[in-house]
């Protein structure tokens, strides 16, 4: 299937799906509690579900939508790792930024994100938490600012 953006861009990558199954799924339900499994594989429903791109890293997913001609990562959730107990969602506003997109926009999504985080915003990265406190809800309120954005690149 080719896919265009609004600029009539052909965007060369496929969305790449995930199931339950696959290993790096299966690595991060092995990783956290049930619950805080069941909240981040709902960001990852959510994103998945709109039609969005799913990569692989090294600890974690890339969360890509197209820009331009190609798809770009706009986000990431990792794995916890010896530096976070906890799963979490990063938005580096920096590379957006050096990506292209207006300021104005990065503006409004890192505004949009500060309620899902403590106020943290180090070096030009917003740092979302996925926590057993964090419900359902939430998770379908940070994946809806998330999939809005990556919708209003395209």
């Amino acid at each position: 299937m080719a896919v265009a953006n609004s600029q009539g861009h052909p965007v060369n990558q496929e969305p790449w799906t995930f199931s339950q199954n696959d290993a790096e799924l299966r690595a991060l339900r092995d990783s956290v509690p049930t619950a805080v499994f069941r909240t981040s594989v709902h960001v990852l429903g959510r994103w998945q579900d709109a039609g969005l791109s799913i990569r692989p890293t090294t600890n974690g997913f890339a969360l890509q939508a197209p820009l331009g001609a190609r798809m770009q990562s706009i986000g990431w959730m990792y794995a916890p790792d010896p530096h976070h107990s906890e799963p979490r969602v990063e938005v580096a506003i920096r590379i957006l930024q050096r990506r292209g997109i207006p300021q104005s926009d990065l503006d409004a999504l890192r505004d949009d994100l500060e309620a899902f985080t403590d106020g943290e915003y180090a070096m030009g990265l917003v740092t979302i938490p996925i926590t057993s406190t964090m419900s359902v809800e939430d998770a379908e309120r940070l994946a809806a600012t998330l999939v809005q954005f990556a919708h209003s690149l395209a």
